[in-house]
């Protein structure tokens, strides 16, 4: 802050009214020579300084003595305690002239002010301009060159009056930490832009309240003068700004003079540093084992880092837990459940699925997910398909979008949507009533029927479950010479189909049936007990108009099946001659999927069954859907894996979709039986990256073998089992830490009962996973060996044995070396067909 002070005064007037020149001369000359003689000092001290070299011990001594100077209390009391000087007016004049002894006592005292800051305008020079006698007023300038002191450090006071020099240390560490933080924080900036907002202190005792300083102006004032104030910054933050505005300003004229160069060579900077990014990922991938153990991963795997389209730079995907599958549809970040209304369409494969959008891993707010793919295992996300009318009071599909299937009119080429809308779920049975919507032909949204629900009602009171509808349609062949028959039946069909019927051709027509999961409470053996169902509706079009009429039962449970619910039911045609399907229904409350074989008679539309149940998957697999691939010419089932860990947040993830599975009819040679077979898509040949070089045959007997080249966490093995008499004991050890195994799946078969096991006590050191073992009792026809085809995708196993039975689990390594595999065998046993594939990841990580 400067002050200026300009008195005025005319030369004419009386002296009693003029300010004692004589009196500010000699304070003047005092001062300056005090001035002259600090200013030397300082010069010859530093001098001294910079030509000598101080050990450390006496610098810190120095800055010591210096703090300690500046944050002296004692000054500050006398400078309080001391009575104020007061402004010298015309009676000060003459009592100065009577007595010369205390005007020169006096004028000492001014000049020692520097030093001592006793008086009130210490630190403040004075230089006075006389004029001459035809001037009318003479000038007197007080200038003051401030110096500031960083707001910052007010509060860094040390008590001097403590003798602990530990305590001072610790005080003098903390104030020093504290400075340092202040100063990396955006507090510093605020401070600055403070500090060019207020006026501070003149001199170097910290005299900076505003009374003092308003005292000091008025005292000019009085003199005649003019008060002039500025502020001036922290002298770092000064010079950090003027270096900041010179680097500016030479940026922008190399920027003017060589934009062009400049831009070029920011591109290439951005190549290069991706070509680097790429050969570090390379690094990582080929593993050996001759690799340092500081390379080894320890649960974060490293990805490619993926252009970004829109800025050109670099973006890097997010980060995942090892332990989510990398070629399996997985969602982001949220809850998924059970595959919904899969279809074929133009070459591409539609996929509905239960979706909880709130960003969460648990079950709630159940939406349609879509997505699509064109090889089974690319998928592309769509926008959500459906979602619940939650702004709605009176919606029937108000708290969910639950399970369903999607239909195609076979005269109108559109695609319907079937799904169970629910109004509440705090009591049981739920609000269940079965919904629908059109597909638009873009596939981006789905438009909701205005007379929906489509049925609200359950046809009899003592249904326990009303949901997840299944349609297809049955064609009706009739000879058209009556008209009036096929106008009552086209109603919204196309005009051709009219004139098929007008001219006495053959015209087709369809009868569409609609099969929902259910329960019914009744009585067995004498108790209470409800038994599992499926409830059947049927209509003559599928428009926004039609409605659906309650049928009859298509199935129930049969004897010593204990099933209470049946969801998600299912019918796949597996011989048209002789209508015969697989019915598959995700039973409660086992949570199990089973399949019946049997034929469906169409006179009285009723499901027979002709076959034992079994499992459809007899581990974690759920909700089975299927749909009828064109390309293919094959039915496609899909599943859910669920979770079977409890603390899933370090996944960021929760459900997967089960690898696509080709379901095809397989005849037992000796009873003519039709049995299911079910395996792998081959559509995963064109993601396999490359062929272990493994041995295609072993033979064991009452040993074991390990595969030293497998080390992966995708992978496809493959395996066929040659068993002798004395053959008791088959195992696959896979996800192993080899040699110890001390965390290992084992996959064992016992040859007496004929019975699949995985072993999961040791799959996962995490204490939060379900380590149950799983049981399979199979069977053998046609002289079939043993033959496995595992799949193997991070915490994902699958398993798939002659084509027939499957068995899908969740396992969840912790070890990063737990990708080994091994085999071996109690009594005698050949392997043989050995084939180890690595696999691709698929799935996109934007």
């Amino acid at each position: 802050m400067t002050f200026t002070v300009e008195s005025l005064s005319d030369s004419n007037s009386e002296e009693n009214t003029k300010p004692s020149l004589k009196t500010v001369k000699e304070i003047n000359s005092q001062q300056a020579t005090s001035t002259k003689k600090t200013i030397k000092a300082n010069k010859q001290s530093n001098r001294n300084n910079k030509n000598t070299k101080q050990n450390k011990k006496q610098r810190k001594n120095q800055n010591k003595n210096h703090n300690k100077n500046r944050s002296n209390t004692k000054n500050r009391d006398k400078l309080k305690n001391k009575p104020k000087s007061k402004v010298r007016s015309s009676n000060d004049q003459k009592t100065t002239n009577n007595s010369p002894s205390e005007s020169s006592s006096e004028s000492s005292s001014d000049s020692s002010s520097d030093s001592s800051s006793d008086s009130e305008f210490s630190g403040i020079t004075f230089k006075s301009k006389t004029k001459s006698k035809g001037e009318s007023k003479p000038k007197v300038e007080i200038i003051q060159a401030p110096i500031l002191e960083n707001p910052l450090f007010k509060n860094r006071k040390r008590n001097q009056n403590s003798s602990n020099e530990d305590d001072l240390g610790q005080t003098k560490k903390k104030t020093k930490r504290n400075y340092y933080q202040i100063r990396n924080s955006k507090q510093l900036r605020k401070e600055f832009e403070k500090i060019n907002n207020k006026v501070y202190e003149i001199n170097r005792d910290n005299i900076s309240s505003k009374s003092q300083n308003l005292k000091r102006e008025n005292d000019i004032l009085k003199l005649g003068g003019t008060v002039t104030k500025y502020t001036t910054p922290y002298p770092i933050m000064l010079k950090r700004i003027q270096k900041q505005k010179k680097q500016d300003e030479r940026h922008n004229q190399i920027r003017a003079q060589f934009g062009d160069v400049i831009e070029k060579r920011e591109t290439f900077n951005q190549k290069q540093i991706k070509k680097r990014k790429q050969k570090k990922y390379q690094r990582f991938i080929n593993f050996k084992k001759n690799e340092p153990k500081s390379k080894k991963r320890l649960g974060i795997r490293i990805i490619l880092p993926k252009t970004n389209e829109v800025s050109g730079g670099i973006q890097l995907q997010p980060f995942y837990m090892p332990q989510r599958p990398e070629f399996h549809f997985t969602a982001k970040s949220n809850w998924i459940n059970d595959p919904n209304g899969p279809l074929y369409f133009n070459g591409k494969r539609h996929l509905y699925y239960q979706l909880n959008p709130g960003n969460t891993l648990k079950w709630g707010n159940i939406s349609w997910g879509h997505t699509v793919s064109t090889d089974f295992f690319h998928w592309e996300d769509l926008p959500i398909a459906l979602d619940p009318a939650w702004d709605s009071k009176t919606a029937s599909d108000r708290e969910g979008c639950w399970s369903g299937s999607a239909i195609q009119n076979p005269t109108t080429k559109e695609f319907s949507l079937f799904y169970t809308g629910v109004s509440h779920q705090w009591a049981y049975p739920f609000g269940e009533a079965q919904c629908a919507g059109n597909i638009s032909s873009d596939f981006l949204s789905v438009n909701k029927w205005t007379t929906n629900p489509v049925i609200g009602t359950q046809p009899l009171d003592n249904i326990i479950a009303f949901r997840d509808p299944y349609l297809w349609s049955e064609e009706v062949v009739q000879k058209s010479n009556q008209e009036k028959i096929f106008k009552t039946k086209i109603r919204n069909n196309s005009e051709k189909k009219e004139k098929e019927a007008k001219e006495g051709k053959e015209a087709k027509d369809y009868q569409y049936w609609m099969a929902i999961g259910s329960g019914i409470n009744g009585t067995k053996n004498g108790q209470a007990k409800p038994t599992a169902t499926v409830l059947l509706y049927k209509a003559t079009e599928i428009n926004n108009y039609q409605t659906f009429e309650y049928y009859g039962q298509l199935v129930s449970a049969p004897e010593g099946i204990e099933d209470e619910i049946w969801e998600c039911p299912d019918l796949i045609l597996l011989n048209e001659q002789e209508s015969i399907y697989m019915l598959s229904v995700s039973a409660l409350p086992q949570r199990k999927p089973r399949y019946f074989v049997g034929k469906l008679n169409k006179t009285e539309m009723t499901f027979e069954i002709q076959s034992q149940q079994y499992y459809v998957d007899a581990g974690i697999y759920y909700a089975s859907k299927h749909y009828y691939d064109e390309a293919k010419g094959t039915p496609i089932m899909y599943g859910w894996n669920n979770e079977e860990k409890k603390n899933l947040d370090p996944l960021h993830f929760a459900g997967v979709i089960g690898t696509p599975r080709e379901i095809f009819p397989i005849i037992n040679n000796e009873t003519g039986e039709v049995n299911v077979g079910m395996k792998v898509v081959s559509e995963i040949e064109s993601i396999r990256s490359k062929e272990y070089p493994i041995e295609k045959t072993i033979t064991l007997n009452n040993d074991d073998f390990i595969f030293s080249q497998i080390q992966s966490e995708q992978l496809q093995f493959n395996m066929k089992v040659d068993l002798f008499e004395n053959t008791d004991l088959i195992e696959i050890s896979v996800l192993c830490n080899l040699p110890s195994r001390e965390e290992c799946t084992r996959i064992l078969f016992l040859n007496k009962s004929s019975t699949i096991q995985v072993v999961r006590n040791k799959s996962s050191l995490y204490q939060d996973t379900n380590t149950d073992s799983i049981e399979l009792g199979i069977d053998f026809i046609n002289n079939e060996n043993l033959k496995f085809v595992i799949i193997i995708d991070h915490s994902l196993l699958e398993i798939f044995i002659n084509d027939r039975f499957a068995i899908s689990t969740r396992v969840y390594p912790k070890f990063w070396k737990s990708r080994g595999v091994a085999i071996r065998a109690k009594g005698k046993a050949i392997f043989s067909n050995i084939q180890a594939y690595e696999i691709k990841s698929t799935m996109k990580r934007d």
